[in-house]
């Protein structure tokens, strides 16, 4: 535990994120270290702690927090882990909320996926928000007019296989982590809350 803890102070680690290490220290010990490890860049790790620090400290009332998962997208079971998740939902007729790190997508690795898949009582389906987040730090992205072509055709094919594409710079993950980190979970409530008004709508008007 001090070993970690160490090892997050030197990347700038604030007092909010303190505070979710000693309000959820199982949850740290078990797997942060892990996640911490796979991220690729310090600017991921410190969004990592961000969002989750967001989630329990700062937010710890979200609709999401009670079925947060993190995957990694490297690991051998991912496959088998996600198709868990989506036999849960379509059995169950629950909701998921995952964050993938380190995620393939096509011939593309995204730095972080928000999934939240749900299963939809009137059209009997499993339905899906998908938010991809790229961490732009100064060393590893635009530092040549190849690698924003690059960038900019990633996210293109990200957005043509129907995720939506959020883009962080370096300097503002660093300036406040939690409010980068709170832009998916907004973003993902409000197509969700979209999503039920419309259900809602259309099962009352086929109701009369």
């Amino acid at each position: 535990m001090d070993k970690r803890f160490n090892e997050l102070e030197k990347i700038g680690t604030e007092l909010i994120i303190k505070s979710f290490i000693e309000s959820a220290p199982r949850f740290y010990s078990m797997n942060m270290g892990f996640y911490m490890e796979n991220c690729k860049t310090p600017i991921e790790r410190y969004f990592l702690l961000g969002c989750l620090t967001n989630s329990y400290v700062l937010n710890p009332d979200s609709v999401f927090n009670d079925d947060l998962c993190i995957f990694d997208g490297n690991a051998i079971n991912f496959d088998r882990a996600m198709k868990s998740k989506y036999e849960s939902v379509k059995d169950n007729h629950v909701g998921e909320f995952i964050i993938v790190c380190q995620h393939k997508i096509d011939k593309y690795i995204a730095d972080f996926v928000f999934l939240y898949i749900f299963y939809d009582s009137l059209s009997e389906q499993i339905e899906e928000i998908k938010v991809v987040v790229e961490c732009d730090g100064h060393d590893f992205h635009e530092k040549t007019k190849e690698q924003a072509q690059h960038d900019k055709e990633r996210d293109r094919r990200f957005i043509d296989l129907g995720y939506i594409v959020l883009r962080f710079t370096g300097s503002e993950i660093y300036k406040d982590p939690f409010k980068c980190a709170s832009e998916p979970h907004r973003l993902i409530d409000k197509i969700w809350k979209a999503h039920f008004k419309k259900r809602s709508i259309l099962k009352n008007k086929f109701n009369k």
